[in-house]
């Protein structure tokens, strides 16, 4: 499920995110960063945890449970996170330092839902579908 978003962003001290409700929860989401992935937990037991409120990832983040996955996929955007059974990605800010024109003006932004039957990471297809999205 292919999503494509056009903004026309003149907002000042906003954040534009999307969110995804999902039927199951897992305990850790993976995201994809610079030379692999990382896992980090969906939870906010800790105040360590609560302070890891978004992931500076690549291509994708993925969640699943075992029996059932999602994954969301983009085409320029790096700002994830995964809360319980909710995948977040942001897509727009716009603070006024130390660039007050930053994110202003016409957007056009693609990003993508994956389901798998899985709740696999290694079998969900992600990764190839992800750069196969960016390419």
């Amino acid at each position: 499920l292919s999503f494509v978003s056009k903004v026309s962003w003149k907002a000042r001290h906003k954040f534009l995110k999307v969110e995804f409700p999902l039927s199951f929860s897992s305990n850790q989401a993976q995201y994809e960063i610079q030379s692999g992935l990382i896992s980090r937990p969906t939870h906010s037991n800790t105040s360590w945890d609560s302070a890891k409120f978004e992931v500076s990832g690549h291509k994708w983040v993925y969640l699943g449970d075992g029996g059932h996955g999602m994954g969301l996929v983009n085409a320029s955007k790096y700002g994830f996170s995964a809360r319980h059974n909710t995948l977040t990605m942001s897509l727009l800010r716009s603070p006024t330092a130390p660039d007050g024109t930053a994110d202003i003006g016409e957007h056009t932004i693609r990003y993508g839902l994956l389901p798998d039957r899985t709740g696999n990471l290694r079998d969900s297809g992600i990764v190839r579908t992800a750069w196969c999205f960016n390419n």
